[in-house]
């Protein structure tokens, strides 16, 4: 796995490209996000691959009227997996719903997930 300061690199150079980014980290039984918005990112990511949590890959959120487009991005550690993208896909929809709930997106935004 790269050093986390590249990881946050790349989640800083991809963020422009969305309305909202964020690298999942996963760990056996739970997910977390770091967004590309959140302040101390960097030590956020530190500490939770610190407590064994694996980044890997990046949702995009990008917002036209009221279409939510999702694209999922593995990194290149999991790029040739299957079950990475997957992963990424099915953390889209719990992701999309913390945004509207912490009003930076709305209720009436519709989710258009990736395709198979």
């Amino acid at each position: 796995m790269r050093p986390t300061a590249d990881l946050v690199k790349e989640l800083e150079r991809i963020a422009p490209h969305f309305t909202q980014l964020c690298l999942v980290v996963k760990f056996e039984k739970r997910n977390e996000r770091v967004w590309a918005a959140d302040a101390g990112r960097q030590a956020k990511l530190d500490s939770l691959m610190a407590s064994g949590g694996e980044p890997i890959g990046m949702l995009g959120y990008l917002k036209k009227g009221n279409r939510l487009t999702v694209s999922t991005k593995p990194l290149q550690e999991y790029a040739t997996e299957s079950w990475a993208r997957e992963y990424l896909k099915a953390e889209a929809v719990p992701a999309g719903r913390d945004l509207i709930e912490s009003g930076i997106f709305e209720e009436d935004d519709k989710l258009e997930l990736p395709p198979d």
